[in-house]
């Protein structure tokens, strides 16, 4: 099957990373900083079901790109010609939208009326204009991309908002998934703030996951529920440039995303600070399984990458992103 998915812009890397973990047989055919049109045998709920994925779609057909009443009306024949809907369990309600690089536009209203017509007679559904329940199939255009094509929308994961200053879920989704989680897990986000990757992680098997953080007393209130409450997770107050309360090589995956020294009293020169938390992340590590992912500012990355040599860390894998408009790196490796 063929899909097309979109997702927060600038996480491609890891998007791409996280799809070859999580599906079959997967292809790419084209991708930007938000979007993706592969190929996969993994079936619709699978992808729907994707918790870093904004919006998925199944892909029906397609038409070479071109001036769009015309492009639209090639699609309505292909739909007609081909009979695309016609294995697509209808009988409910519909309604079409068009997305042209990145932003709905409008179709003129005889062009439109003809593809709805050609999705009732193949479905048997009825148009529902004003939106609200039902399916959804879109005509879908990407710069760079030559063809058009006409999707249905598959139901996807709603999240939260993340509290300010928080990492939004997807990004943490995809962090956890880029840490090649284990079953056997002892997780560790030693700047664990908002609890957002510790909540991200204990939503996959492990045998445990800490929460860490100094500033606990401040964040405890704001912490989410399922994270208080779940049995995997423990709950603690502690530098994380010493790590007191943590074995040594107790811990199998450190998945976190320090203070850059931008916007936070860090208290030492960024170097010096880099130091004592690579000092401590490597006493707690697994000599042999131990396993690191950092999110660093990218103007920082050469600072951290020697401090992560001069412990016996090796970053195997690197992914430039964009969060919140600001270049990021996330550094991948451990023993």
């Amino acid at each position: 099957m063929r899909y097309y998915v979109q997702f927060g812009a600038g996480f491609g890397s890891l998007v791409a990373t996280a799809l070859r973990a999580d599906l079959e047989e997967v292809r790419t055919t084209f991708e930007d900083d938000s979007a993706m049109l592969f190929e996969s045998s993994s079936p619709p709920d699978v992808v729907s079901g994707l918790s870093y994925v904004k919006n998925a779609f199944r892909v029906l057909g397609e038409v070479p790109r071109g001036e769009l009443p015309a492009a639209i009306r090639k699609l309505t024949k292909v739909i007609r010609d081909r009979g695309l809907l016609r294995q697509v369990r209808g009988g409910g309600v519909f309604r079409t939208m068009t997305n042209i690089d990145g932003a709905l536009v409008g179709v003129p209203p005889q062009v439109r009326t003809r593809l709805e017509t050609a999705i009732v007679e193949q479905t048997r559904s009825k148009l529902n204009a004003r939106g609200g329940t039902g399916d959804e199939y879109w005509v879908i255009g990407r710069r760079g991309l030559d063809l058009l094509v006409f999707c249905q929308r598959l139901t996807t994961v709603r999240h939260r908002a993340p509290a300010r200053g928080s990492l939004r879920p997807d990004l943490c989704a995809l962090l956890v998934k880029a840490s090649e989680p284990r079953l056997d897990d002892v997780f560790l986000d030693p700047f664990a703030g908002s609890g957002a990757l510790v909540s991200a992680r204990i939503k996959l098997p492990c045998r445990r996951a800490i929460y860490s953080d100094l500033r606990l007393t401040e964040h405890r209130a704001s912490l989410p529920p399922p994270l208080l409450k779940s049995r995997k997770a423990e709950i603690r107050q502690d530098d994380a440039t010493v790590l007191d309360s943590v074995d040594d090589h107790s811990i199998t995956s450190i998945v976190t995303d320090p203070p850059w020294g931008e916007h936070e009293d860090i208290g030492l020169p960024f170097e010096q600070f880099a130091r004592k938390m690579l000092l401590s992340f490597d006493r707690v590590l697994h000599p042999s399984r131990g396993r690191l992912l950092m999110l660093v500012a990218r103007r920082l990355v050469p600072v951290v990458a020697r401090q992560w040599d001069s412990v016996g860390l090796t970053p195997r894998t690197t992914h430039e992103i964009l969060l919140n408009g600001h270049p990021a790196t996330v550094l991948v490796g451990g023993r």
